[in-house]
């Protein structure tokens, strides 16, 4: 507990070494039955070996001599204590005082590394439930449509924000999807990460069409922010036709342009980039359509996968996106998704510097 470093706090034996190792378990065995050290303060102390328990234990891993003492140096940093070292010699508790400054400062050292652990263990899982907290509990279910998506943030999760995705119902025959990608990580991004997905959904769900809840959105982020963060959004109708395959209507806002690959290998680009987020006021967004046969997909990414880097070259370097997409052919929703996800982890030795979040959508093949 290192909620109070002045507060007694209650130890227990965690780690036992003996000069003869043979000895380490009969050591930790004395140690568990000696009453432990209190580390209330900072400053090493003399601690006794207890007499009776040398005497009636008859154990030879204790001093040669039972009045005999050890120091216990507390591990503390700061308002923190994280327990105590117990160090004792085999015929004398004396050290050389050179070996006690030795020690302390080891402690000292071992405390502040145990600090720093705790407290970059507790941002990460600060960040990651934030990080859940903007993106939606689960994929809503499209009558005749596959719909899989991959998200991974780079890094080790410190920094909230960066790419979202959300596909969600708004009527009993239509539904929305959106994949966005906010400029720069932490609170602030976050915050406008949040303020988008939850901005679609609402709007979306008042029944507005995709050009007004963009202008929308795009004059809220210029409102909000105050650091002229923008953002990048693919945002996309999609209504099921009875006969198979989907009607898409779809609004790309700087975003990396979708693409489809029709059942017979082939591959086109499906929507033009049109001016992303939260840089002007006033912007003329419109829509573009897209059929979805029975058996054709749709690929939308962020540009985490097409900015992929190995040395001077980029995965999506001469359409390699649409290369690998086309590799796809006859794969399910699924195992496509798994595909592009292996080769943007495969295109170059090093970690990822960049969010990644892909959505497949495949019609249901007659």
């Amino acid at each position: 507990d290192d909620s109070d470093p002045m507060r007694p706090t209650t130890t227990r034996l965690s780690r036992v070494w003996h000069q003869d190792e043979r000895h380490n378990e009969c050591l930790r065995n004395l140690l568990e039955k000696a009453p432990a050290p209190s580390v209330s303060g900072p400053g090493s102390r003399m601690w006794h070996w207890p007499e009776e328990l040398l005497a009636a234990e008859r154990l030879d891993c204790g001093p040669a001599s039972a009045s005999a003492a050890g120091y216990a140096f507390p591990l503390l940093f700061g308002a923190h204590s994280y327990g105590v070292l117990l160090v004792s010699r085999p015929r004398s508790g004396v050290f050389a005082q050179e070996v006690h400054h030795l020690l302390e400062e080891l402690c000292q050292r071992v405390a502040r590394t145990l600090y720093l652990a705790r407290r970059h263990s507790r941002l990460v899982e600060t960040s990651r439930a934030l990080q859940r907290g903007l993106l939606p509990p689960r994929l809503t279910r499209i009558p005749g449509i596959d719909a899989t998506i991959v998200y991974e943030p780079a890094g080790e999760g410190i920094n909230a924000g960066g790419d979202f995705y959300d596909v969600f119902q708004v009527e009993d025959e239509r539904w929305y999807f959106a994949l966005g990608d906010v400029c720069g990580t932490g609170p602030e991004a976050a915050s406008l990460t949040s303020l988008a997905r939850h901005a679609v959904r609402l709007l979306a769900r008042e029944h507005y069409p995709l050009p007004p809840i963009l202008d929308r959105l795009n004059r809220a982020m210029i409102e909000e922010s105050t650091s002229g963060r923008f953002m990048t959004l693919l945002c996309g109708e999609l209504v099921p036709r009875t006969d198979g395959g989907a009607l898409l209507t779809l609004v790309c806002a700087g975003h990396v342009p979708p693409l489809r690959l029709r059942s017979d290998g082939t591959v086109q680009v499906v929507a033009s980039p049109q001016l992303l987020l939260g840089v002007v006021d006033e912007v003329d967004y419109y829509t573009e359509s897209v059929e979805l046969a029975p058996g054709d997909s749709l690929l939308c990414v962020t540009d985490g996968v097409t900015e992929r880097r190995h040395g001077a070259r980029l995965l999506d370097d001469n359409s390699g996106l649409a290369g690998l997409l086309a590799s796809c052919t006859g794969l399910t929703a699924n195992a496509m998704a798994e595909r592009v996800r292996r080769a943007v982890h495969a295109f170059s030795d090093d970690p990822p510097v960049d969010d990644m979040a892909l959505l497949v959508l495949q019609a249901h093949a007659r």
